[in-house]
């Protein structure tokens, strides 16, 4: 009975050790095998993508990145190849060429197509339908199987706007002299200056709150894209001269007509970029009451002794 026991032992003990051998030799032989793509984000010079319409190519020079030869929001491509980088795979939804076509990541079928460029032997990375928030089918270039990972195509737009650094002529720091030069020579110059003892309009006292909120807007200026070629009926609204200590910039602000449509270019830059009509507006000094406030009480009080 004793030798029976331990015959069954000895089996069962061969069979574990049989299936530890299995589960290992079948494990990927590293963690690089785990995730959909290898890469290191260095290596990568250029990323283009696709939608089978439309492409967009991002190209790094000097560390800095750039979209049709426009400054590029760097932290969003950084912020896609980390993503990219760290796509872990469970099992696969599919297997086949057949499945490929019906989750959008064939050849010839995709909703995003994504290329590395710098990578030696780094498929493309085919990206199709979405079974879920935040979640897309994807597919490696040069296998069948088809993964659902985290990602979404909202985030790759295939266009220049959608990577254009928007804040390219924010200035670093608030200018100290703004000078608003209207197109109209029938509208007299707008001055705005700060001294060491405080902000001056057109040589007068200003309201130092009113002046400080106008020349901070300098420092979050957004635009919202580019086009190379004048738009058609582009009248000029004004120039706008900034300086600081460490910068001097020129920018001229258009209107298209009598329309909403408002654009900006900067002196030395061939291009003219949308502007949202209310940052337009608040540029150009429209119903900006720069006057002292404490002037502005003055004549309140007169009025109200009247």
């Amino acid at each position: 009975m004793n030798k029976k026991l331990v015959l069954l032992t000895t089996v069962l003990a061969l069979q574990l050790v049989l299936v530890l051998l299995f589960r290992v030799q079948t494990q990927p032989a590293s963690d690089e095998a785990d995730v959909m793509l290898t890469f290191a984000s260095s290596q990568v010079k250029g990323i283009t993508l696709s939608d089978g319409d439309q492409q967009v190519s991002l190209t790094r020079s000097e560390g800095r990145w750039q979209v049709g030869g426009f400054p590029a929001d760097t932290d969003k491509v950084v912020t896609l190849l980390e993503k990219l980088g760290d796509l872990e795979l469970q099992w696969p939804v599919a297997t086949t060429s057949a499945s490929a076509v019906r989750f959008e990541v064939a050849p010839d079928n995709f909703q995003r197509r994504v290329v590395l460029d710098g990578v030696d032997g780094l498929p493309a990375l085919y990206l199709g339908t979405s079974p879920g928030f935040q979640k897309v089918h994807g597919r490696r270039a040069d296998s069948d199987s088809v993964y659902s990972i985290g990602l979404s195509n909202f985030e790759m737009p295939v266009n220049v706007d959608g990577w254009l650094d928007k804040t390219m002529f924010a200035l670093d720091q608030a200018p100290a002299s703004i000078t608003l030069t209207p197109a109209d020579s029938n509208q007299p110059t707008q001055k705005l200056e700060k001294t060491e003892t405080g902000w001056l309009y057109n040589s007068a006292a200003a309201d130092s709150a009113v002046a400080t909120t106008y020349a901070n807007r300098f420092t979050t200026l957004q635009i919202v894209g580019v086009v190379e070629e004048a738009p058609a009926n582009l009248v000029k609204q004004a120039a706008i001269n900034l300086s600081n200590d460490a910068e001097q910039k020129q920018v001229t602000i258009s209107r298209v007509g009598d329309s909403d449509d408002y654009y900006i270019s900067v002196a030395g830059k061939p291009a003219y970029y949308s502007l949202a009509t209310y940052i337009a507006e608040q540029l150009l000094m429209t119903d900006v009451d720069f006057s002292a406030a404490d002037t502005n009480e003055e004549a309140e009080s007169l009025q109200e002794d009247d």
